[in-house]
């Protein structure tokens, strides 16, 4: 039952953040970092909600995830490429895991069962990159923007504690799926459910922190709420008019 209860809580706690990113603002969305982060956050609610749905139909949801992860290796490493000063080693980590995606898909781990060795490689490449970035941004003059008003700076701690947390999941994942029982590895995978969790509360955090720093920030975020009613009203007005006329 409560290894249940995660699964929801996990599911969902996707949502807080999403919708910080969809009020932040047009000004704010223009930030190619916060807007990416956006996508990410809504492939994670499509990959949940697909899930489920696939679930309840009795349907395997492996594909699905997995997916889901690698679009999610590919936005982060876009993030990263666009603030790694060295680029080379992005592109470096990119061509290294294609080539590791390929030949596991092939030889090991089909893209139909769980992909926990594909996850094992790019969660490791993945924190190298946070690691670079927040070397990068603690070198820098103190006259600039603190390391945690950075959007930047919050997505590095957000990486760096799933993917350090989940890499002994992620190695083992083929035991914990195909020797264990059911129920027993769903109590296993709460670990990753708690640590999800945690990912999502530090991307709302940093959201919220980062995209309104130096100003009150309910009002804004209430501003912004308010400004996004006012143009889904405005626009439907605009169809019903067109509509009429």
């Amino acid at each position: 039952m409560f290894s249940t209860y995660l699964e929801h809580v996990s599911s969902f706690s996707v949502v807080f953040p999403l919708l910080l990113v969809l009020f932040s603002g047009k000004e704010h969305l223009k930030d190619p970092i916060l807007l990416m982060l956006g996508i990410l956050l809504l492939a994670s609610s499509f990959s949940d909600a697909g899930s489920y749905v696939l679930n309840e139909m009795g349907r395997s949801n492996i594909t699905l995830v997995n997916s889901y992860f690698i679009t999610q290796f590919l936005v982060l490493s876009y993030i990263y490429c666009r603030v790694i000063p060295n680029k080379k080693v992005v592109y470096a980590g990119l061509i290294l895991f294609s080539i590791f995606f390929i030949i596991n898909t092939l030889f090991i781990e089909p893209f139909t069962e769980y992909q926990g060795w594909t996850r094992f490689a790019g969660g490791i490449m993945l924190v190298g990159f946070a690691f670079m970035n927040s070397f990068h941004l603690l070198r820098e003059p103190d006259n600039v923007i603190p390391f945690f008003e950075r959007l930047i700076g919050w997505i590095n701690l957000a990486v760096v504690v799933y993917f350090l947390s989940n890499l002994f999941l992620f190695g083992v994942s083929e035991f914990l799926f195909t020797q264990l029982d059911p129920e027993t590895a769903r109590k296993y995978w709460s670990f990753h459910n708690c640590v999800n969790i945690l990912k999502n509360a530090v991307f709302a955090i940093g959201i919220y922190y980062t995209m309104r720093k130096g100003a009150d920030r309910t009002t804004l975020i209430m501003k912004g709420i308010s400004e996004r009613i006012d143009e889904l009203y405005d626009s439907a007005l605009d169809e019903i008019v067109k509509k009429v006329k």
